[in-house]
């Protein structure tokens, strides 16, 4: 039959009335046979409370478990079990014709991971610990563990933060080098727990790792093995010293004498594997032992202590001391969480930083990542399981209870508008916060430990400055001359004012100004990087050299600090002045203060030492600002032991962690409000840290510095400031606080401890006697003198029964206990100024000239002996010294060394001086004539002072110092 529409559509086939199920691939997803009422789990009970509660709660019943991603994205729910919803087959090309999905899915390949469990054992091997010799730390017990100690090291190492996993992407059997990628997670680790290591090299050369060998830690491995009597067998371990970046690999890892070798009593899947330092002992924070429930009994658990190591193994091996050694650091506040403070943590005790071969990730990059949870999550390669990697746990956890929950900082804009928008969402989940994360700010202090600058660190720096101080032919030299040092350190300090004046007067005028100012001074008008070049000139009472510019720069820095319009007391030192006026515009005191920052910089960069009496806390503002200001009590007591003394209540109860309770009387009370500290907002209760810390900073500040923390702000410190970092800005000559980043504690330490603390330890370690005795008459009073010097460096203050003209009944009484006293005007004559040298070995150099009356009996057998016994050893231990001096007579020239100049006698034909200093040489040249050989014989009248005493006390008083210069 024929359709009369036939003409114009197609003919349809007949219809299928047996129609076959088409085949099921095995590929596609099953079916759900979960009955759909399972999904439903009820009603939530009601939840009590606000409505802020309520909310809360519901955020949280609704956020992914476990999903690090934006908020408001589709969830699947969690209350009932799910299954993959499969996806529909594409269209058939052919009509009636269904496609199966393939058999397999095709999968996205992931790289294979192999894990290691570490244990970092804290001592470093017996043989190769030098350094702990050095730096007089403890060595570890000897490694012979049975199989029971290395269970219980291994669980105890556990419990201290010191095992680790090391994840590295690929198989077991890999052959490529994996060094670096394992030192990157050691490192991440170290830092995450604030561990240090030493590198085995200076901090002035810094290198990156080359080779495993150069790794700040080492491998360890099984070695020997015997019973011992009790029927144990003891395995020693020891280092694998054949390691190099091409045998360094997962291959070598994962087989004898590392994998598989010791038993992990921890991972019994995994292998472990055991490190050591190489170069020392390392040092860790005490809180790390908190980690296995046992608070250690000490206040300072956020220090880095050198004692560490011995505490975690004290418990099972014996002869190992608990105690905290003298080079422990006391610190108590916690780290700052910038990149820059944890890389200084990290390194502050290392000779030099450790980090990765360019081709592997920087140690600096590794801590910058900070990565989120889900790059974390869906990274592939190395990774540590650890992270983040910086975080100090109890201390952040203490802050996040004061704090209100806050919503995580995107990565990035693109992350951020990725998905859905959360701008609405008041509170974030607590499961898509980041564990420990927070920011930098909510820490105002930087914890930079205290670590003194080695000298010849400081010593670079100065000549760096002085090449680029360097005058050109065409440029004047700097020159100065007068007859004393006070002169001509007031032409100094007018140059530098004339310098700094914004509307100076014309150059013609100086000359003119500098002869009102010091008349008995010639001064030269150069630049100021003039003054920092080494061809600089300075001549006091016709001497020239180091002496006389050490010299000249003392009696400025005290003529400076004189001024107490722009100085105030602060303990033993001296600080700025703020004046009460924060406007500004006072152009004058300005340019004082810009002349006095300058002046203080030129010491540093010329002596090496710090301006004292100029405060080293004032330099540490000044070079670092106020965030570092916290109660670090050996950084404290070592700048100024009487500011601790008055800090110490408040050091004794923050260590505590119990509510402030203060009563009237109490000391820390009457501290507080003697320094205008409001303590009604503090008492009654426990303060978080972060507040803690802020009262802590402006107590410290006020004691230290006798001002408040935003002095930083004043115009004044501004002005000192310029003036201290003018070169810097001005020539480009890099600055203390650019060469010396994150070590600025450890450099003001180091310049500002230059004071004579001990006079015995003078007397024991700083006096060089050189003989030039060729009989024993002459070795006895040369003994004679030895003895008197002795003696009367170890008194206190001046000498009794010596004439108001000399001392006046003021001083006397003042210096009355100083017990340094001798000693420094000792050294000021010696040298120039009454610092220490920067060296760490140096000397006040004593060489003798006899004449030829000597008598040959008043000497005493003993004293003869005993200088013989002096003259002897000390000839050998000084045999290749390069300043000794041969021995001279009375018609003989003393030697001249190259750089020395040659002695000058008066005009008239008579002898020197009594005592002929070379103050650049830090010599003094001893005539033993008969008046001196009377003197050393006196004897000496009970209540009074010696013929000896009487006779040297006066010339150390008013003497010159520079009649041989």
């Amino acid at each position: 039959m024929v359709s009369p529409a036939g003409a114009y559509y197609p003919s349809m086939p007949q219809p299928n009335f047996n129609p076959q199920a088409p085949t099921i691939s095995t590929g596609a997803p099953p079916i759900s046979t979960v009955p759909p009422i399972t999904a439903f789990a009820g009603l939530p009970p009601p939840v009590a409370g606000s409505a802020n509660t309520r909310r809360v709660t519901a955020a949280r019943r609704h956020s992914t478990r476990g999903h690090g991603g934006p908020l408001n994205t589709s969830t699947t729910r969690v209350n009932a079990p799910t299954l993959p919803v499969p996806t529909p087959p594409a269209a058939p090309l052919v009509p009636g014709v269904i496609v199966a999905p393939p058999e397999t899915p095709v999968a996205t390949a992931t790289p294979s991971i192999t894990k290691f469990t570490v244990g970092f054992y804290p001592f470093a091997l017996p043989g190769q610990s030098a350094r702990n010799a050095q730096d007089f730390l403890p060595s570890g017990p000897e490694l012979k563990w049975s199989g029971d100690d290395l269970a219980w090291v291994q669980n105890r190492l556990a419990s201290t933060g010191l095992v680790f996993q090391v994840s590295i992407e690929g198989l077991p059997t890999g052959t490529d080098p994996v060094w670096q990628s394992f030192h990157t997670q050691v490192t991440a680790h170290c830092v995450r727990y604030g561990i240090t290591m030493k590198t085995g090299q200076p901090r002035s050369d810094r290198q990156q790792p080359q080779a495993p060998s150069t790794l700040p830690w080492q491998l360890l491995k099984p070695g020997s093995s015997r019973v011992n009597r009790s029927n144990q067998r003891m395995t020693k371990y020891e280092a694998h010293g054949n390691l190099t970046p091409s045998n360094f690999t997962l291959a070598t890892l994962s087989s004898l004498p590392f994998g598989g070798a010791i038993v992990n009593h921890l991972h019994g899947d995994l292998q472990f594997l055991l490190i050591a330092p190489r170069f020392g002992n390392i040092q860790a924070p005490l809180r790390n032992l908190r980690l296995d429930g046992q608070a250690p009994s000490h206040p300072a658990v956020y220090s880095l202590h050198r004692c560490f190591p011995a505490r975690v193994l004290a418990a099972r091996f014996e002869n190992i001391s608990t105690q905290c050694i003298t080079s422990c650091i006391e610190v108590r506040t916690p780290v700052d969480s910038s990149a820059e403070a944890r890389e200084s943590v990290l390194t502050q005790d290392l000779d030099s930083d450790s980090s990765s071969n360019e081709s592997d990730m920087n140690i600096v990059d590794l801590l910058r990542q900070n990565p989120s949870p889900r790059s974390v999550a869906t990274a592939t390669g190395s990774s540590i399981v650890h992270t983040p990697v910086t975080r100090y746990r109890p201390v952040v956890e203490a802050i996040r209870s004061t704090m209100a929950p806050r919503r995580r900082r995107s990565e990035s804009v693109d992350e951020e508008s990725a998905g859905p928008s959360v701008r609405r969402r008041r509170i974030e989940p607590a499961s898509t916060q980041g564990p420990y994360e927070t920011t930098s700010g909510a820490l105002p202090f930087k914890y930079l430990p205290y670590e003194p600058v080695e000298e010849r660190a400081i010593a670079a720096w100065q000549e760096a400055v002085a090449a680029a101080c360097s005058t050109p032919d065409s440029r004047p030299t700097a020159f100065f001359s007068g007859p004393t040092s006070e002169l001509v350190a007031s032409a100094l300090v007018f140059l530098l004012v004339w310098q700094f004046n914004p509307a100076p007067p014309p150059d013609a005028q100086f000359a003119a100004a500098i002869a009102a100012t010091a008349p008995e001074v010639t001064c030269r008008l150069v630049p100021l990087s003039a003054l920092l070049n080494t061809d600089r000139l300075m001549i006091v009472a016709n001497a020239t050299g180091n002496a006389p510019t050490r010299a000249v720069l003392r009696a400025a820095i005290n003529k400076v600090t004189l001024d107490s319009s722009f100085w105030i007391d602060a303990g033993k030192y001296k600080s700025l002045s703020l004046h009460c006026s924060r406007a500004g515009g006072l152009v004058d005191r300005e340019t004082i203060l810009k002349a006095a920052g300058f002046l203080c910089f030129m010491h540093i960069a010329i002596l090496g030492v710090g301006p004292m009496p100029v405060s080293p806390f004032v330099l540490q503002a000044v070079m670092e600002g106020c965030d570092n200001f916290y109660l670090d009590r050996q950084f404290i007591e070592a700048m100024d032991l009487d500011a601790f003394k008055v800090l110490k209540c408040w050091y004794d109860w923050a260590s505590t962690g119990e509510p402030l309770k203060l009563p009237k009387d109490d000391p820390l009370s009457l501290l507080l409000s003697e320094l205008a500290i409001n303590t009604f907002a503090v008492q009654g209760r426990s303060l978080p840290d972060v507040e803690r810390l802020g009262v802590e900073r402006t107590l410290t500040c006020r004691v230290l510095l006798g001002s408040d923390t935003d002095m930083i702000s004043h115009p004044d410190f501004t002005a000192f400031k310029t003036g201290f970092d003018f070169m810097h800005h001005a020539h480009s000559v890099r600055g203390l606080a650019e060469a010396f980043s994150g070590r600025i504690k450890g450099l003001v330490g180091t310049l500002c401890s230059r004071k004579i603390t001990c006079a015995q330890t003078v007397v024991d370690n700083h006096l060089h006697f050189k003989s030039s005795a060729t009989d024993q008459a002459d070795r006895g009073f040369e003994a004679l003198f030895r003895t008197h010097l002795e003696q009367y460096l170890v008194g206190a203050g001046h000498p009794s029964g010596l004439s108001t003209n000399i001392v006046t009944e003021e001083r006397f009484l003042a210096d009355a206990q100083n017990t340094t006293l001798r000693c420094s005007l000792l050294l000021r004559m010696m040298s120039g100024s009454s610092l220490t040298p920067p060296e760490y070995n140096w000397k006040l150099k004593f060489v003798f000239r006899h004449f030829a009356d000597v008598p040959t009996t008043v000497v005493e057998a003993d004293a003869v002996s005993t200088v013989t016994e002096h003259t002897v050893r000390e000839d050998e231990e000084n045999t290749a010294r390069e300043d000794e001096e041969p021995a001279v007579r009375e018609d003989e020239e003393p030697a001249v060394r190259e750089d020395e100049e040659p002695v000058v006698r008066a005009d008239n034909g008579e002898k020197e001086e009594p005592l002929m200093f070379q103050a650049c040489f830090r010599k003094l040249i001893v005539p033993m004539d008969s008046v001196l050989r009377r003197i050393l014989q006196a004897e000496r009248e009970e209540g009074k002072a010696s013929a000896f005493e009487a006779w040297f006390h006066p010339i150390m008083l008013h003497g010159q110092g520079f009649n041989r210069a």
